[in-house]
């Protein structure tokens, strides 16, 4: 009984959080700011490269691993992109191993009793899968073994950072390169596709079975029996990509409306004073603290500024942060705090 239950239990699960955001206030004029503030900050992130405008939508998906390796190796500590690489290398391993499981389950399916009869597209489809697989695991092999060759955290961060084709411009700092980005996403891409590949040759197959086509699986009443595979098989994968993508889409979807009005304050403030800088949330954050209390003065920035260089620098220094976070709490609501009294040997 335990398993009807756990799946009655993540059905409701789901349909509580489509119930959340149907429920909100989130009208259509949110989500047309949404989406413009998620392709703004896409744009932002790629503008650095100078690439032509045309391959933006291409390359967006790569975002989300230029900012991760912006705070995880180029603006981190040496332990902060030491144990960043080691956990690449451990994902390379899990995506390799998986993405040879997928490679031997699809050599074993193009094997199955109506392949050769049918129509050419499933045996394309399930050799595409085949060779996607592959060179997942090869490109895994590659990038674990690319990682592994880094001494030191300086030489991750060299090979990290973006390069030019310019002279004058041949590293720039603080830019993440490109290129990494992209191999450091395409394995687990391949992966990604080839089980889809997989999954969709996989109805095909059902279906081309169960019509009959081509004078397969029809004969000897075997297409009713075809038919009700392919109708659990719809059913299957229907439930299983809701299970994950609706949590996954509604999640997004409120931490989106939770940053929509500091978005839009900041968006104002660009307006009214004329720059052209794309609001960043990390930078908003801090000025709304300062902007509590305009009197805190040059002192809150800098116990600001130096409370993110310890949080940066590791654990050992967070106290340190903590307590420079407290004095411009206290500084804000009119307290005096003598700085020289704080512990530095946290």
């Amino acid at each position: 009984m335990s398993d009807p239950l756990a799946l009655v239990s993540v059905l409701a699960g789901v349909i509580s959080l489509s119930g959340t955001v149907i429920s909100s206030s989130l009208t259509l004029r949110d989500t047309v700011d949404l989406l413009r503030a998620r392709w703004v900050a896409k744009i932002k992130r790629l503008e650095p490269y100078a690439l032509p405008t045309v391959l933006y939508p291409l390359l967006s998906p790569l975002t989300d691993t230029l900012g991760i390796m912006t705070h995880n190796v180029l603006l981190a500590s040496d332990t902060t992109t030491l144990d960043y690489r080691a956990r690449r290398m451990a994902s390379c391993s899990m995506t390799g191993v998986a993405a040879a499981l997928v490679a031997q389950v699809t050599n074993t399916s193009m094997q199955q009793e109506f392949t050769p009869a049918l129509h050419w597209s499933v045996s394309a489809l399930w050799t595409c899968g085949l060779v996607l697989s592959l060179l997942s695991v090869y490109y895994s092999f590659l990038l674990h073994h690319w990682l592994a060759g880094f001494a030191s955290a300086d030489e991750v961060r060299r090979a990290f950072t973006h390069r030019g084709l310019v002279t004058s411009s041949r590293r720039v700092e603080g830019v993440p390169s490109l290129t990494v980005a992209a191999r450091l996403w395409v394995p687990a891409w391949l992966l990604s596709a080839s089980i889809g590949c997989y999954v969709l040759t996989l109805g095909l197959y059902w279906a081309l079975a169960w019509k009959g086509w081509w004078g397969v699986g029809a004969e000897a009443g075997r297409g009713i029996g075809n038919r009700n595979v392919f109708i659990c098989y719809i059913l299957t994968v229907l439930g299983a990509v809701a299970v994950f993508t609706v949590p996954s889409a509604v999640g997004k979807i409120l931490e989106d409306v939770d940053n929509l009005h500091l978005y839009r304050e900041e968006l104002k403030h660009v307006c009214r004073s004329g720059p052209a800088d794309v609001p960043d949330p990390g930078v908003s954050a801090a000025k709304s603290v300062v902007g509590r209390n305009e009197q805190i003065g040059a002192a809150a920035v800098a116990l600001l500024t130096a409370a993110e260089a310890h949080r940066s620098a590791g654990t050992a220094s967070k106290g340190l942060a903590d307590e420079l976070d407290r004095l411009v709490d206290e500084l804000a609501r009119g307290k005096k705090k003598d700085v020289s009294k704080v512990r530095t040997d946290v």
